[in-house]
Order: C-alpha cells, then sequence, then structure tokens
C-alpha cells in the first residue's frame, strides 16, 4: 500500500479542498519535514498550519498535544470557510445522480 500511495500525486487536488483543514507538522519528522508540510498546506485554501513538539507519528508520540491543537481547530473553525471552490461533480457511467443502477 505504501508504495500505491507514494506514486500518487493528488497536488492538483489540494486547490479543491473546501472544508476548514488543520496541517501539523512534527519539529523532528524526518519523513515529512515541516518545510514539506507547510508548502502542502499552503496549497489548501485557508488551511491552517501548525508546526508542533513531535516526529512523525504524532497521535502515538505525543496525543495529549495532538488533541489540544485539534480541539482548539474545532473550536475555532467556522462553516462554510470563506474561499470555496467547487469540485466538479463525477458520476459513474452505469449509474444515475440519485445513486440507482441504469
Amino acid at each position: 500500500m505504501h508504495r500505491m500511495l507514494a506514486g500518487m500525486d493528488l497536488d492538483a487536488d489540494l486547490a479543491l479542498v473546501a472544508c476548514p483543514v488543520l496541517v501539523l507538522a512534527g519539529d523532528t519528522d524526518q519523513t515529512r519535514p515541516a518545510a514539506l508540510v507547510r508548502a502542502v498546506a499552503a496549497r489548501i485554501p485557508g488551511a491552517h498550519f501548525a508546526e508542533v513538539a513531535s516526529g512523525h507519528v504524532m497521535p502515538m508520540l505525543t496525543p495529549g498535544l495532538v488533541a489540544c491543537r485539534l480541539e482548539a481547530f474545532l473550536r475555532t473553525s467556522t462553516w462554510p470557510p470563506t474561499v470555496v471552490k467547487k469540485a466538479a461533480s463525477v458520476e459513474p457511467a452505469d449509474h444515475a445522480a440519485d445513486g440507482r443502477s441504469r
């Protein structure tokens, strides 16, 4: 599965994200350094970025820190966000918009 995910390029889709987003980077993460994570966050409209004292697997290494950051984010986030880009609707060819088979 890791190889499958490593080969995916979703950069163009980041601009289509239309919900509040919190992007956390661990200051000691060698797998996804903070500079790389900050660059990803910059491509998501309205995303909130924070660098925290943690490593790559933040929920396991510093669960309290992650929980506090997430709780603060959820308390201050608003919906709908101020920046919204609508993605094109994609319907499978063999299904109607209501989900029934044609």
